[in-house]
Formats: C-alpha cells, structure tokens, sequence
C-alpha cells in the first residue's frame, strides 16, 4: 500500500489523545481501530476499481511534501493522476507515494491506469519532466500531450507557455 491511513502511523492512544486536544471529543482506542480498519477497507476497494475505458483530459503530477515516517519528515513526491469525464465531472483517478519524482514510476501508474480499463484519452497534461510523457503513454493509442512550463512571473500574470506534442 503506497500510503497508510495516518491513525496507522500513530499509537492509537497517541491518536486519542490528538484527537481530545485538538477537538475535545474523547473517542476510544477500539473506536479507532474499527474505523482505521474500515477506512483502509475502503480506501483499498477506490484504489482497485475499474475505471472508464475514455478520458478526455488526464492531468498527471507530482508534488513534493513533506511527510511524516516515524519520528521523521522527509520530502516525498505525491504523484496524482486526475481525468475529466465526458459528463464534465472531474476523478481522481490514483494518488501514489513516492521519494523522488521520474519517468519509470510513472510508466508504472500508465500500466496500473490501463489495467484498469483505460483504453483511451485525447489530452495528457503533463509539466516538463525529462523522459515524460513520451514512453508512459505510449501505453495509449492517441494522446496528444500537452507540457506546460510555468514560471512564478507568467503565473502571476495568468499566462503560461505551453507546447504540444505527439508521442
């Protein structure tokens, strides 16, 4: 499992006690273990089910944060593959966990989306990463990418370049 519920990272008193500080509700450690177990049930089924066979747009990224392993925080890339629907509503497709961003581990999350009954997309929206999008979305029939470069002046202004390409 890429990532874990955070009551999994806490000693379920410890968890209690965050939870009675913070919000004043004293809540059980029985009472979280049901829960973190249902919610990591539930967590597991979002991540497996099937998804649409078509996608007009898929945005793909990865963000570095910082997070909590253990008794240390260290940065991590939190990679996010997210889809607009023909209906126009938006899905998050996944969200993986990773130490450093790179073309291989999304070749790996092209696989799982197309294991997953993707079949299909027009546009993968993709930032510049060397190496991306070319040979993870080879894994599709007709992507035209898009790779956008954003820079603090031209996003303050509301601009930005982009150039397209076909894989």
């Amino acid at each position: 499992m890429p990532w874990d519920w955070p009551p999994a990272r806490f000693a379920k008193q410890g968890f209690a006690d965050h939870l009675k500080e913070i919000y004043a509700v004293d809540v059980s450690p029985e009472l979280i273990s049901r829960v973190t177990d249902e919610v990591k049930e539930l967590a597991a089924e979002w991540r497996g089910r099937a998804l649409e066979p078509f996608y007009p747009v898929l945005f793909l990224d990865a963000l570095r944060v910082n997070i909590r392993d253990g008794a240390t925080v260290a940065k991590k890339s939190v990679y996010l593959a997210l889809a607009i629907r023909l209906d126009g509503q938006k899905e998050l497709l996944g969200l993986w966990i990773e130490q450093n961003e790179g073309a291989r581990f999304w070749m790996g999350i092209m696989n799982e989306l197309k294991t997953r009954g993707v079949q299909d997309m027009l546009l993968a929206a993709v930032d510049g990463l060397t190496g991306f999008p070319m040979p993870s979305l080879r894994y599709f029939p007709r992507p035209r990418c898009s790779f956008a470069w954003y820079t603090w002046s031209a996003t303050r202004c509301g601009l930005s370049r982009t150039k397209t390409a076909r894989p």
